[in-house]
């Protein structure tokens, strides 16, 4: 059954959850954060008119949730109690429009930065280790 070129308005479900339209707003990285990591003023405004355009799913962009597996400067935190509160005022910005929002949490792994003497760097094992004093791991061998 079609329901032809608005479909994209009628009400969709993933699982339980009832979205109140199939407009949904996919991850993107805003770097609006603070450099703590804590949601802004900015931010709260890009997802209050993300919601209030009509999305009826927001995903945020990637939260890191340890320091070290932060991607880039001024993204999202969720690496301590106290980003909750300021993280709570986009959620109620979507709320406030009838929108849904899920938070992406990630950690960065390779790809994370590292700050060392006040510059950004990305990790980097050979940089890391000497080859003297790289951890020594035999390989896995095949049982018969």
């Amino acid at each position: 059954m079609s329901l032809g070129p608005l479909a994209v308005m009628a009400p969709g479900r993933i699982g339980r959850l009832l979205i109140k339209n199939r407009l949904i707003r996919a991850a993107t990285s805003e770097t609006m954060a603070t450099d703590q990591g804590e949601a802004t003023d900015d931010l709260v405004r890009l997802y209050s008119d993300l919601a209030l355009g009509g999305a009826g799913l927001i995903i945020t962009g990637h939260i890191y949730v340890e320091p070290r597996g932060k991607y880039e400067p001024r993204q999202l935190g969720l690496d301590h109690d106290s980003r909750i509160a300021p993280l709570a005022r986009v959620t109620e910005a979507v709320h406030r429009y009838d929108g849904l929002i899920f938070a992406e949490l990630s950690h960065a792994g390779s790809q994370s930065l590292i700050r060392i003497s006040c510059r950004w760097h990305r990790p980097s094992f050979p940089t890391l280790f000497s080859r003297a004093s790289r951890p020594k791991c035999p390989m896995p061998t095949r049982r018969k």
